[in-house]
């Protein structure tokens, strides 16, 4: 296996140097006789043809004027449609062109759509080696370990591990899964997966399988599932998942499972999501399109023919690439090879053919061609195949990705480099990294930079004496991503991988692709027919794609910068345990100074949790209010608990004191008496939990993703306590608490309640924010005193006992809850109350060579009603939150607040037991106030000030400007003036407006 090591020292000397360009012989021509030059045949429109135009002679008649003219052409070219059914030969091929004649003229007249591609990017690269703090990175459960395994064989993400502070436990994980935003109903959606994988098995040959699927807001996209990668080659496997989406935010999860008997590794993976309309537009089309799975189709002819259902149409705007991508479970027979090319209309894209797919292995494989030179207008594209004379070819689940979009020489966003077939490359003989000819492209960040790119690179690689061959990503002559793209074991065949650049500047920027293969006689890599397809933009602030370095992995102040706050999409198994150690006992009292399990039913506890409880009995009935339905309104519907039993009461075997006042040593096994507490809760569901059923990934932990435990146990107020160890004894060590052969989560919850209203309100929300830390490790947000930025009550995160706020909108948007919009010009804003929707508004900071920052802008309202939630918040209004994601700023005090407060709040001498979490830090929320003291302090002049938390039109508003001009400018962490301004036009409203100013 290749050292990944040793060519990190290549990469420090592309980036220090600039490679020179790599001369090589293109590769010959393919010598088939059926791969003849394009031909000229017109188009001949059949029944599937029909529908897609059909359907797009709808979109046009809906954009165009009420004309008399227009509604005959368009009656005209219904009639057409209709007839080309009948037609055959040349009458069928001169009604077709007419038709598209006149799309195309109708298309010209109408007023086009707009809709510019959208795309997110994500790469996680050393998937087995887990996200660790700094100072843990020699602790053995922090290993390099670059393959990630599974033998599991039911669906679960793709993820990686991350250690919460340090600790041993695997609560929060990196996910394989990201966020986008469909500006539009009826959004074609592209998911395009790529990863290193391979199959171990026990019975090598017969080909054991790995299944790949893509998640789109809990639900499989289409196919459902792919066969991924078998037990031959450890090279990437790539798919293109389609689907039509509604207006809003989505999240993506892909998720494996293996064949029994067999173990899938992976090790690096590419997350691509394209999305756009397949309306006619100026700004470009994505079209996609997946044949209901069912037998594989197949191929025994030396000669070109369709691949069955691999066609569509496409507009293609003035000056645009096209491009066209098939991805395919494929294989062939007695160890033969298949063909690929792509046409539109009747003319080869390139490269003109590729060989796609060689041996029996079944695998996940991608090709893309393109052209730079497609007319204006409607087109059609169609894949065909040819099988090597001897054998067969056969595709299962496939699909097709067609895109075209406007580029240029000069300020290009989608640049395609195709490599003129000629001779193989060979990788230079020393195994050294070398350019790869005519994969060099330009893109253009806009002014308001933040830019990102996906470059997708599709070649044929194959090596000789079974070398490696790895393909690098430049920009600007500096590495940014690299991958091995062929171990030698499978055969030369095409390769797709897509890496990713972000955080680029405004202005011209080179991209680059360079490879290296091994050293020695006969021990090369080759390289034959490429292509290399480049996205730009400016990156969407936050980026959606990727979890947003904020939750409990987060900190202090040293490089402990591990996972982050991942989507939480679908349901979470929640097991509750009621455990009573008597406190009441202890000192005699009684309601409301003491509760008891008789105080306290267990049907009133399942009603907290789930709304209606499981018994009669005349208890009171929590819903909505209740967590379930709590986490259903804060994520519109998006997240939910399932019931995986509530248990109790229990009576604990040692007497409340045992508890509370255990003896520092060790007895029992125990030093702290609580940590006994929480294993006797869970010993007393064995038998009656399979704990074992849970382990989705096999792997012989559960992880709070697959089981959520809370203790709770009888007390006055709804307090919870932070993530507790789940352990077997602590006296030697922290110990794991296993049981039906699975190691338990590492950490639970415990909360105090009584649910008696009369002692505090809403106790379901302690649950709902312990919940929250086990879910998606997130951060405290409560301070021990106020300050000018301190949410309050504002959030699920902050000061939450005895209330039911929502979370906040940082939140909840790094979980997938709620959709950004842009604020990009000046204008009137018109804010929806959040709990009646779900779009927040950013405005970002471009440019910023800092980590992401970004103000948010909710509209929230008080005693809405119990369905809402939010009751007891402190006031209503327009929530400006500020978002500052760099360590180096976030740890800066904010207007209002003074440096020596700030850092008295936050950091302690030991990083490891500070306040200092990314949370606290990071998410501020602007509160009004009028007077500052000569330090800089914010002054509030009584309770009603300190409530006063939100914006309407009695305040003054937030303008531009630095720091020093007072506590009513917008300004970034760094006291530079934001360039935005805003003016509350409205008093607390569903519904309210705001001026904004954009400089």
């Amino acid at each position: 296996m290749f050292n990944r090591s040793i060519f990190t020292a290549l990469f420090l000397l592309l980036t220090a140097l600039t490679v020179a360009d790599a001369h090589a012989d293109h590769r010959a021509a393919v010598a088939n006789a059926t791969s003849a030059a394009k031909t000229t045949t017109a188009i001949a429109l059949d029944a599937e043809d029909v529908g897609q135009l059909s359907a797009e002679l709808d979109s046009l008649q809906a954009r165009l004027p009420d004309d008399a003219e227009i509604a005959r052409r368009i009656a005209r070219v219904r009639s057409d449609l209709a007839r080309v059914r009948g037609l055959t030969g040349t009458a069928l091929i001169a009604l077709s062109a007419s038709v598209i004649d006149e799309l195309n003229l109708l298309a010209a007249a109408s007023p086009l759509g707009a809709a510019p591609e959208e795309f997110g990017i994500r790469t996680i690269q050393t998937l087995g080696t887990p996200e660790c703090p700094k100072a843990d990175a020699g602790a053995a459960r922090c290993a390099n370990v670059e393959w990630l395994a599974t033998d599991s064989t039911r669906f679960h993400t793709i993820k990686k591990l991350s250690y919460l502070r340090g600790s041993i436990a695997n609560m929060v994980s990196v996910n394989t899964s990201a966020s986008f935003v469909a500006d539009a109903p009826a959004t074609s959606v592209a998911i395009v997966f790529a990863a290193e994988a391979f199959v171990q098995s026990d019975m090598p040959l017969d080909n054991r399988r790995m299944f790949v699927r893509a998640l789109l807001d809990g639900k499989p996209t289409a196919p459902g599932d792919v066969v991924f990668a078998t037990t031959v080659g450890t090279s990437p496997r790539s798919f293109i998942f389609t689907a039509h989406v509604d207006a809003g935010i989505h999240t993506v999860e892909m998720q494996w499972r293996m064949d029994p008997g067999s173990v899938g590794k992976m090790r690096d993976a590419s997350l691509l999501i394209r999305t756009g309309s397949e309306s006619t537009s100026t700004t470009g089309s994505l079209v996609v399109k997946t044949p209901a799975s069912g037998p594989s189709v197949s191929t025994t002819d030396a000669f070109w023919k369709n691949v069955p259902d691999m066609n569509a149409w496409i507009y293609v705007p003035a000056n645009s690439a096209l491009t066209a991508s098939l991805s395919a479970e494929s294989y062939a027979s007695n160890g033969k090879r298949i063909a690929l090319r792509a046409l539109v209309d009747n003319s080869l894209l390139l490269p003109s053919d590729v060989i796609f797919a060689k041996g029996s292995a079944p695998q996940s494989r991608l090709a893309t061609f393109a052209s730079q030179g497609t007319a204006m207008g409607w087109h059609k594209v169609t894949f065909q195949w040819l099988g090597e004379s001897g054998g067969s070819g056969y595709f299962a689940d496939r699909s097709l990705m067609l895109a075209a979009y406007p580029t240029s020489t000069t300020q290009s966003t989608h640049p395609v480099s195709i490599a003129p077939s000629g001779a193989n490359l060979e990788s230079a003989p020393d195994g050294s990294l070398a350019s790869i000819p005519d994969m060099l492209a330009y893109v253009h960040i806009p002014a308001k930079g933040n830019g990102e790119i996906a470059v997708q690179f599709s070649a044929e690689i194959g090596t000789k004496g079974g070398a490696l061959a790895g393909v690098v990503l430049a920009v600007d002559d500096k590495v940014k991503q690299y991958v091995t793209l062929s171990d030698g074991l499978d055969g030369a065949q095409v390769r797709t991988w897509v890496f990713e650049a972000k955080r680029l500047s405004p202005g011209a920027h080179k991209v680059q692709l360079f490879w290296y293969g091994g050293a020695g006689a006969g021990f090369t890599a080759v390289m034959g027919d490429r292509i290399m397809t480049v996205l730009s933009e400016t990156g969407f602030i936050p980026d959606l794609a990727a979890a947003p370095r904020f939750g409990g992995g987060h900190i202090g102040v040293d490089e402990d910068n591990i996972g982050g706050v991942e989507a939480l999409i679908g349901q979470r198994n929640v097991l509750a345990i009621l455990i009573d150690p008597h406190f009441c006992d202890a000192d005699g009292s009684a309601p409301p100074e003491c509760y008891d399990q008789d105080s306290v039913p267990k049907g009133k506890v399942e009603s907290a949790l789930y709304g209606l409880p499981s018994g009669g009995g005349g208890l009171v009935v929590f819903e909505p209010d209740n967590v379930k339905s709590y986490f259903n309104s804060n994520s519109n519907g998006r997240f939910t608990i399932a019931n995986a039993g509530v248990f109790g009461w229990y009576d604990t075997v040692h007497p409340p004191e045992y508890y509370t006042n255990h003896p520092d040593e060790c007895v029992d096994g125990f030093e702290e008496g609580s940590m006994a507490l929480f294993k006797e809760a869970v010993l007393n569901v064995v038998g009656d939990v399979d704990f074992a059923s849970y382990d989705i990934d096999s792997n012989g932990k559960l992880d709070t993703s697959e089981l959520a435990i809370v203790v709770i146990i009888p007390r006055p107020d709804g307090v919870g306590s932070q993530l507790v160890p789940l352990l077997d004894g602590d006296c030697d060590g922290n110990l794991p608490l296993s049981a039906d052969g699975v190691q338990l989560p590492q950490y639970i919850a415990k909360v105090n309640m009584s649910l008696d209203s009369a002692v505090s309100a809403h106790q379901f929300s302690t649950i709902a924010h312990e919940l929250m830390h086990l879910f998606g490790g997130l951060d405290d947000l409560y301070f021990s005193v106020d300050t000018a930025v301190y949410p309050r009550s504002t959030t699920l995160m902050a000061a939450s006992v005895g209330n039911s706020a929502h979370l906040d909108p940082m939140h909840k948007l790094a979980l997938g809850w709620v959709t950004p919009k842009l604020i990009t010009a000046s204008g009137e804003l018109s804010v929806a109350e959040i709990k009646l929707g779900d779009t927040v508004y950013i405005m970002p900071r471009y440019n910023s060579a800092l980590e992401e920052e970004y103000f948010i802008i909710e509209n929230r309202k008080k005693n809405m009603g119990a369905a809402y939630f939010d009751a007891l918040i402190n006031d209503s209004g327009i929530g400006v939150w500020h978002v500052v994601s760099d360590r180096t700023q976030n740890i800066k005090a904010p207007v209002g607040v003074t440096t020596a407060a700030w850092e008295d709040l936050h950091f302690t001498d030991d990083p490891a037991g500070s306040q200092g979490q990314m949370g606290r830090n990071g998410v501020r929320l602007i509160r009004p106030f009028q007077v500052m003291q000569p330090d800089g302090t914010a002054v509030f002049a009584n309770v009603a000030a300190k409530n006063n938390v939100f914006w309407d039109k009695t305040e003054l508003g937030l303008h531009s400007g630095p720091c020093a001009i007072g506590p009513t400018t917008l300004t970034w962490s760094n006291c530079s003036a934001s360039g935005y301004s805003l003016d509350f036009l409205s008093f607390p409203s569903t519904d309210m407006s705001i001026q904004v100013t954009v400089e």
